[in-house]
């Protein structure tokens, strides 16, 4: 995992990470003007991975997008998890050589939760909730949403994901060029927001 955590860009890394292969990533990501005016972290993460398989250089470019709500106080773990999680998944299945008609049945987004969950669940284990976030919590939305992520700490760390792989080259996929740039334009266009 370690290998797959450092290709994760954090804020603040630069902006344009080299890849082996014909494939190039550009990536960043940045806080938002109303999370530095709160004091909360950059609730986004994103990562990319540059492998091969069967002879086929692949890419698996992966962003997530922490929820933003008190109750999800972890969300900047779950989507730094949820991408490290991804690549991870989406790099096995590559590998796997399996017919990707066989990921219409959802088993890879199960495949991902699962595994999501589970890195989760390791990092309440090593990091167990504080009562200052119970605490903040209680005050922000109630007891019962205490109640709740105390129940169920997983919800702390809510995150939504977006995973794409394209295997082959960039000459052999020109489709994907364009998606490529629709996408980190899209990216581009919700991290530069004027203050």
């Amino acid at each position: 995992m370690n290998d797959i955590e450092t290709s994760v860009n954090a804020a603040g890394a630069p902006p344009y990470l080299p890849c082996e292969g014909q494939w190039s990533v550009v990536s960043q990501t940045v806080r938002g003007s109303s999370h530095e005016r709160s004091g909360l972290p950059n609730q986004d993460a994103i990562g990319h991975l540059n492998d091969m398989a069967d002879g086929q250089p692949y890419t698996i470019l992966v962003v997530s997008d922490g929820h933003g709500s008190s109750k999800y106080f972890r969300s900047d773990v779950g989507a730094r998890l949820a991408v490290n999680v991804a690549i991870s998944v989406m790099s096995d299945y590559i590998k796997s050589g399996e017919d990707t008609s066989s990921c219409s049945d959802g088993s890879i987004s199960k495949k991902l939760c699962s595994a999501w969950k589970d890195a989760v669940a390791d990092h309440v284990e090593n990091n167990p909730l504080t009562q200052d976030e119970l605490g903040t919590l209680v005050q922000k939305e109630g007891l019962s949403a205490n109640e709740l992520v105390e129940k169920e700490p997983v919800i702390a760390y809510g995150a939504t994901v977006l995973a794409v792989a394209a295997v082959g080259t960039s000459t052999d996929l020109p489709a994907t060029r364009g998606w490529r740039y629709s996408l980190c334009r899209s990216i581009w266009r919700h991290s530069s927001r004027a203050p």
